[in-house]
């Protein structure tokens, strides 16, 4: 299990992989993060299969902010109860630019009451911009909860939007 970090357009950000599957792509400052001492810290200059995941991951983060990229192409291992791989599954099937409802959401996976629930799941992505949960608004038409915090939030949806 190791841990990369590497810098951003819009800040620092944390990739976690496990047997060269990345399992975790956080902002640094962002809520409900793996406890780092559990993992080995990797540089992006060391040689190895799980250094050539972290330095693609970089490259696609970075070209997703450049707009360049609209979809990320990594070897994805989410960690997660049925349910909740059930939500982030779904996330990837939001288009680029475009938003959905947390409602929305609840009528794609047949839950129409768990709203909650998968407001929740949301909230546990462990791949922030591969299941691309900032697309997810509330019914109102409101920015409501990102781990990362809204103004993240807001940024992303203003960059997709501007293609």
């Amino acid at each position: 299990m190791f841990y990369t970090r590497f810098n951003t357009l819009q800040g620092e950000m944390l990739a976690f992989s496990e047997a060269d599957q990345l399992t975790g792509l956080y902002f640094s400052n962002q809520k409900k993060q793996p406890y780092l001492p559990s993992y080995q810290f990797v540089t992006l200059e060391a040689t190895s299969a799980t250094t050539a995941l972290f330095q693609e991951t970089r490259k696609q983060v970075n070209a997703y902010f450049d707009l360049a990229l609209k979809q990320f192409d990594l070897p994805l291992n989410a960690k997660g109860s049925e349910f909740q791989q059930q939500v982030w599954q779904q996330l990837t099937s939001i288009p680029y630019g475009e938003t959905v409802t947390y409602k929305w959401m609840a009528d794609q996976l047949k839950k129409p009451k768990a709203v909650r629930a998968i407001a929740q799941a949301i909230g546990k992505n462990p791949l922030i911009l591969c299941n691309p949960c900032h697309r997810v608004i509330a019914t109102s038409g409101k920015l409501a909860g990102y781990s990362a915090g809204i103004e993240k939030k807001a940024f992303l949806l203003h960059l997709e939007s501007s293609i």
